[in-house]
């Protein structure tokens, strides 16, 4: 009875710090990222300049987007809306997750936003749960100005509503938490809807 006892303390000791870093190790860490890291990721691979000339330079859905901003509906009808204090508003559309459209107040194209990082987009069949029209994290973008097409910001989402945004040059020009974001002193600078 004691060898048996000992035998299954034996075992015991043995499985259980296996099946407990096995799930550790499954389950992941998630990366603790800071502004260094995020900024010597998002400058992998950066094109510096972009054709835009085929983009219509006044947003093609102006009336209608007006219309779901005024109402606060910024998640609707086939489409994302990020809408910003002092005016500016960006558009992406579920049909092509992998663009975001800047427009001033009156929707005037400023700049045209690229996803990057394509191993973290997936389409409806890639991930059955996962809701299609929708970017995971962490994602990488360039932001292009209208209608130069040259770089204008360089971004790094580490997750939903955790963007942060450099210049050109890789000085931090914003980093955005839920909705506030703030400047590379940690100034408030600006919110944005969600």
């Amino acid at each position: 009875m004691k060898n048996l006892f000992i035998k299954i303390l034996i075992l015991t000791l043995v499985l259980i710090p296996s099946v407990c870093l096995s799930m550790t190790l499954k389950g992941g860490v998630e990366k603790i990222w800071t502004v260094d890291s995020a900024r010597e990721e998002a400058f992998k691979d950066l094109k510096k300049i972009m054709d835009l000339s085929s983009y219509p330079a006044i947003d093609p859905n102006l009336i209608e987007n007006k219309n779901l901003i005024s109402k606060k509906h910024f998640n609707n009808k086939g489409r994302k809306i990020v809408l910003f204090s002092k005016g500016v508003y960006a558009v992406r559309y579920d049909d092509n997750i992998s663009e975001s459209y800047y427009y001033n107040s009156g929707g005037k194209l400023l700049a045209i936003e690229y996803v990057v990082y394509a191993q973290n987009i997936y389409t409806k069949n890639d991930i059955k749960d996962y809701p299609y029209n929708q970017i995971l994290y962490p994602s990488k973008r360039y932001r292009h100005a209208y209608p130069t097409g040259k770089i204008i910001g360089v971004g790094l989402s580490p997750k939903y509503m955790d963007d942060y945004l450099f210049e050109p040059t890789g000085e931090l020009r914003t980093h955005c938490i839920g909705k506030n974001c703030y400047d590379a002193n940690n100034n408030f600078l600006q919110t944005r809807s969600d």
